[in-house]
Order: C-alpha cells, then sequence, then structure tokens
C-alpha cells in the first residue's frame, strides 16, 4: 500500500547469480482463516487524526518499538501525507518533517527506535527526498547524505530505511546519475556513504541498503556491472558477505530486513517473474517461501521481521485479494484476513498485510476496506 518511491527504492530490476544452501518451501503445515485472525489475539483497529475516507486515504502504520509505541503516515481528504505517532496508551501527535509538502511528496516515517525516536523521509515542493530524525520531545533533524550529486525532483534524494536503538540509520542515497549508494548516519550525525564492491554504477545499479540491527549489521541489496542482484550483508567494520539463490537467472532482491540476531528476510523476484519472500538464517542458509491461499499465489512481500524470526507480510492470491501471514521459524504458516477488510481483490486493492511484530509479540499491519479507505491495526497477543 506504500505509495511513493522511498519506501522501496528500487522495484523488481535486480537479477541474482549463485550461492549454496538453499531450500524451496512451497507448501509446508500451514493454517488458513478468512475473516478472522489468528487464535489467541486480540484485533484491535485503529485510525489516525485526520485521516481520510476517500479511495487509498487513511491510516498506515509501518513500525512498532518494544513499548508499544508505533508510527507510520496518515494521508488526508485531499491527499495530502503527514506522519503519526501512537503511543501504547493509544493517544495520537500527527506531524509534518520540515520542508516536508504534504501534496507534492509528505512525511513518511519509516522506523521508530526504544528510545521513541522516529526516523523517516521528508519530500519536498520539489519532490527531493531528504531524511529526518523526530526525537520524543518533538524536535527534527533533517539531514541529506554528502558526497554524490543530487538529483533536482524525480523523488531523488536520501532515504533513512533502517533505525536501530543507538539511533544509527541505514539507507539509500540516489542522486541525478540514479546510482544507489548505501550510508550509516551515526547517533552524532556523521554520516557515511558505503557501497559493495560488487555494485555496477549504471543507472538503477548501484548500493541499497533497507535494515540495520542493534549490532550495527546492516542488510540490503546491491546490483553488479552486469545487472545481477545480489543480497548482502555488512558487518559493523564495513566488510560485505553477499548471497544469491543458485540456479536463477532473472531475480531481484526487493528488501533484506535484519533482526538483533541477524536473521535476515525479505522478498525477491523469480527468474520467472514471481515475487518470492524469502529468510537467511545464522548459518547463511536461504529458504525461498510462498504460503498458500485458496485462489492460488501470485505474489509475496515480506514487510516485517520478529526478534523471534517470524516472517510477516501479504500474500496475494489470483483474484487480486491481498492476506496477511505470519511464518514462524519453525516454518509454519498462518493466512488470514483481518475483520473489515475488503474481500473482493481487483488490481486496485490489496485486502490487508501486516508491517511489524516487537518483543512482546505485539503485531501492527493494515487493511483496504470495502470503499478502499486503508486502516491499521493491532494484534495483541490475549493472556
Amino acid at each position: 500500500m506504500r505509495s511513493i518511491a522511498a519506501v522501496n527504492p528500487k522495484p523488481s530490476t535486480y537479477l541474482l547469480a549463485v550461492l549454496p544452501f538453499v531450500v524451496l518451501v512451497l507448501i509446508a503445515p500451514q493454517a488458513w482463516s478468512q475473516g478472522s485472525v489468528p487464535p489467541g489475539n486480540r484485533f484491535v483497529q485503529f485510525d489516525a487524526p485526520g485521516a481520510g475516507t476517500i479511495p487509498y486515504a487513511g491510516t498506515e502504520a509501518v513500525s512498532i518499538n518494544n513499548r508499544g509505541a508505533i508510527t507510520g503516515y496518515v494521508v488526508d481528504g485531499g491527499y495530502g501525507s503527514h506522519g503519526f505517532l501512537r503511543k501504547a496508551d493509544g493517544t495520537f501527535a500527527v506531524f509534518d518533517a520540515p520542508g516536508a509538502d504534504p501534496v507534492v511528496g509528505g512525511t513518511y516515517p519509516q522506523a521508530i527506535n526504544e528510545n521513541g525516536v522516529i526516523a523517516g523521509v521528508s519530500i519536498d515542493t520539489h519532490a527531493v527526498i531528504h531524511g529526518f530524525l523526530r526525537d520524543p520531545n518533538g524536535s527534527f533533524t533533517l539531514f541529506d547524505a554528502p558526497g554524490v550529486s543530487p538529483g533536482v525532483g524525480n523523488y531523488l534524494g536520501t532515504q533513512p530505511l533502517g533505525l536501530n536503538a543507538r539511533g544509527e540509520i541505514a539507507g539509500v542515497y540516489e542522486g541525478g546519475d540514479l546510482v544507489g549508494h548505501g550510508f550509516l548516519r551515526a547517533p552524532d550525525g556523521t554520516i557515511t556513504v558505503f557501497d559493495d564492491p560488487a555494485e555496477g554504477v549504471g543507472a538503477n545499479q548501484g548500493t541499497w541498503a533497507y535494515g540495520i540491527n542493534d549490532r550495527g549489521e546492516i542488510s540490503g541489496a546491491v546490483t553488479d556491472p552486469a545487472g545481477g542482484s545480489h543480497g548482502f550483508l555488512r558487518s559493523p567494520k564495513g566488510a560485505f558477505t553477499n548471497f544469491d539463490f543458485p540456479g536463477e537467472t532473472s531475480t531481484a532482491f526487493n528488501s533484506a530486513l535484519i533482526n538483533n540476531q541477524g536473521f535476515i528476510a525479505g522478498y525477491y523476484a523469480t527468474s520467472t517473474g514471481f515475487v518470492a519472500g524469502y529468510e537467511r538464517n545464522l548459518d547463511g542458509k536461504l529458504t525461498s517461501f510462498v504460503p498458500p491461499v485458496a485462489a492460488g499465489p501470485t505474489a509475496v512481500w515480506t514487510f516485517g521481521l520478529g526478534s523471534d524470526g517470524s516472517a510477516l507480510g501479504r500474500v496475494n492470491d489470483k483474484n487480486s485479494l491481498g492476506h496477511a501471514f505470519i511464518r514462524s521459524p519453525n516454518g509454519k504458516t498462518t493466512v488470514f484476513d483481518v475483520p473489515n477488510q475488503i474481500l473482493v481483490g481487483n488490481p486496485n486493492s490489496w485486502g490487508s498485510e501486516l508491517w511489524g511484530k516487537n518483543e512482546e509479540g505485539v503485531i501492527i499491519g493494515e487493511f483496504i476496506d470495502s470503499n478502499i479507505v486503508v486502516h491499521s491495526f493491532l494484534l495483541i497477543p490475549e493472556e
């Protein structure tokens, strides 16, 4: 349901090569539930103040911390985009980052850490993307990665995508040459731009950092000079480890989340163009997975990774309806629809999806209702 390039800088244009330890899992022990949530969970729908009630407006939660604070963005009745913070007590603060033009661009939080610091994207009236930090007291810091010629408009610039407990930020910088570069912003504001040694420097090539954990490990994807795509893990000292799916000749890593244990999860496009989910364990073993749905799957997006290694996201069926899924570390997958979501798919609607899970087991997600309005929700484990 994301509406800006900043959320996923590069769509399915990457190619993959080869590495050992891959398991393809299309059918494993599964559960299916339509119109309800997994047993033992309480469903709580919420909408941020000012959320529009027209098609594709509404509330989109993207990140939850272990204290139960949630951030995301709210689209109003004029399609203006604003950031929000939902505190654990259910109260809201809606905000605009400095310089953000709510209509041309807007404010798009991407992550919240344990201290309540929020990192995200501010898009100005010229469609240039800037990074921002919002402190718990509500003050903002805008920043741009150095050393790369900026693009004017075209939704190029500095895109924070990952934030850890120390306040370190990982993300992507894309300038006018359309080459992607990873960056790491330290808590003191120092920014280090980095490139995977395997990267190419042509348009739509480069290094794309998506996640960072509390140890300072960064996950992402790189495109090489031949157009091949590889996942990567960058150590705190700057060393790169690349990984690929063997046997694939035309694939694309589009997401690479990492948790504090070092598990990586995301989604990728196979050589046939099918989008599947994947996980990489601590031994480097890659597992591709496709949660089954009644009408047959057409695409899988992994948007969240729990501290326990569980993957979360959305699987679309052949009727263009999206269903939320949770995949546990042992491979058991639950696919379900939440209350109030649209139950008739079309090319412009998604159904439901999950975006995060904290250490308390609380899950955040969002869904589209029958009026094509977006709402967010919590799944809270019942005691």
